[in-house]
């Protein structure tokens, strides 16, 4: 009866886990420039920096520092996408930019 009970108690804790993360995954992607279709739009590029001095990590809160850059572009539309490593706890993150405005 003991084990039956003690089980049951695992699998709710490990079913909570799995839904918290979720949630925070669900929530980290609704950040501004998290992804693509939510890429911050800028008009010139040191608008980017800016933004990425003051970039905090979405998990523990630290700073990021830049370790890399790429464009892309996805039709008439340009982007350019910063890699970003916390500090804190070293998750790996992608911050996008909308860089069409810059170039008309």
């Amino acid at each position: 009866m003991w084990s039956i009970l003690f089980t049951l108690a695992i699998v709710a804790a490990l079913v909570g886990m799995a839904v918290r993360r979720w949630q925070e995954r669900i929530q980290r992607s609704r950040r501004p420039g998290a992804t693509i279709e939510r890429a911050m739009v800028v008009r010139r590029f040191d608008e980017i920096d800016a933004v990425l001095q003051q970039y905090r990590c979405s998990v523990c809160g630290e700073d990021a520092r830049r370790v890399g850059e790429f464009s892309r572009s996805v039709g008439e539309r340009r982007f350019r996408v910063a890699r970003m490593v916390c500090r804190g706890c070293g998750r790996e993150e992608r911050v996008h930019f909308d860089v069409s405005a810059a170039f008309h």
